[in-house]
């Protein structure tokens, strides 16, 4: 957090836990509010919303040209209706969960985007939750920048080691709380105590390790970087030559996919909604995708996210130094063969739904 220049949270502010998801949840737990969710979001945040809160979060629908954030002005009208509603829980303080670098898009939110919906959650008092578990997962062409900098007083910053470090499993995570909002620590300090208690003592020791920020990490984190830059880009070419609607990630693992171009083809093959296209994918071809339907989207929306990270990491990281920008294609092919034969398979599946040119007709036949 100091690299980011965050040093306005006192350290009696910031809790330690079994992984960020379990502080988001106590942070949602510690407050009543209205909690407001762009659409797309990680699957998990709807249904802690609705542990926590007892009722669905509200969302603010996103597109492709706002590169699947929320705009200012979006949120702006959003929040108008909801303070003009009738019902009084809808008038509750709103709780906005941000998500960048993102999942499930890879996008990452630039400094103007920030600023502007800083200007917006300051207008309405409104508490935002900053989500950067993929802070570290940035790739060359781009650097993180934390929500907090532009919202300081107002905004929560959530992250942990388990992603950056390509450890599933051990789980620590951290969320720090501004002074304007201590009043939420008490809260969630007795849902620690009550709960988790603590992290395990060998994750402890595994996070101090992972925290020293010496030559040997720095080094990781940028070899990490370039693997994962190499295969978005690998897959972000071949998915886009095969017509499919997708942006180029910037950091995390994650491409969220649009599949309207074939809409028409696959509802008159009986796919009709995000979850069967998914369905038929795996079963004819063994590439599995998560529906956009599970990160808010509707679904009839033919959407999805696609994960880049299926290959042997160590082989990837031992590797990736010998070669030049212009070689990375090869090293995927080599050291990262799942992803090529994946994306590859899943361009040959959507040969027969690809959309008939006007006025072409198949060619007649001897």
């Amino acid at each position: 957090m100091k690299r980011q220049g965050l040093s306005h949270f006192p350290t009696s502010n910031i809790a330690i836990g079994p992984g960020s998801k379990q502080l988001i949840f106590s942070a949602l737990s510690s407050i009543t509010a209205n909690v407001a969710l762009p659409a797309p979001s990680w699957v998990s945040y709807g249904p802690q919303v609705e542990i926590a809160q007892r009722r669905k979060p509200s969302t603010v629908t996103c597109n492709v040209q706002s590169r699947w954030f929320p705009t200012s002005k979006q949120l702006d009208r959003h929040m108008t209706r909801q303070q003009a509603s009738r019902d009084s829980v809808a008038r509750r303080p709103t709780v906005l969960i941000l998500n960048s670098p993102n999942n499930p898009t890879g996008q990452m939110m630039d400094a103007l985007e920030m600023r502007e919906l800083a200007e917006v959650a300051r207008r309405w008092n409104m508490v935002v939750v900053s989500d950067e578990i993929y802070a570290l997962t940035a790739h060359p062409s781009h650097e993180h920048v934390s929500f907090a900098k532009f919202y300081p007083e107002g905004t929560i910053v959530t992250s942990g080691l388990s992603k950056w470090c390509g450890a599933g499993g051990w789980r620590l995570g951290y969320m720090a709380i501004p002074e304007r909002l201590s009043w939420m620590l008490p809260a969630v300090d007795t849902i620690a105590s009550e709960t988790f208690s603590a992290v395990a003592a060998p994750v402890q020791h595994a996070a101090v390790r992972a925290y020293q920020d010496d030559d040997e990490l720095v080094n990781f984190r940028r070899l990490q970087a370039r693997t994962l830059s190499a295969v978005a880009k690998y897959c972000y070419a071949a998915l886009s030559k095969a017509g499919v609607s997708v942006l180029p990630a910037h950091g995390g693992f994650y491409m969220f996919l649009d599949f309207s171009r074939f809409s028409r083809r696959l509802v008159s093959d009986g796919v009709r909604s995000s979850r069967a296209m998914c369905k038929a994918l795996l079963s004819d071809t063994g590439v599995a995708l998560l529906p956009g339907s599970a990160f808010l989207r509707s679904k009839g929306e033919f959407t999805a996210r696609f994960a880049f990270v299926d290959f042997d990491g160590e082989q990837a990281l031992e590797n990736i130094e010998r070669y030049s920008d212009d070689d990375l294609d090869e090293f995927v092919e080599r050291h990262c063969p799942r992803m090529a034969e994946g994306v590859a398979a899943l361009a040959t599946w959507l040969e027969p739904y690809q959309p008939k040119l006007p006025g072409v007709q198949p060619a007649a036949t001897a």
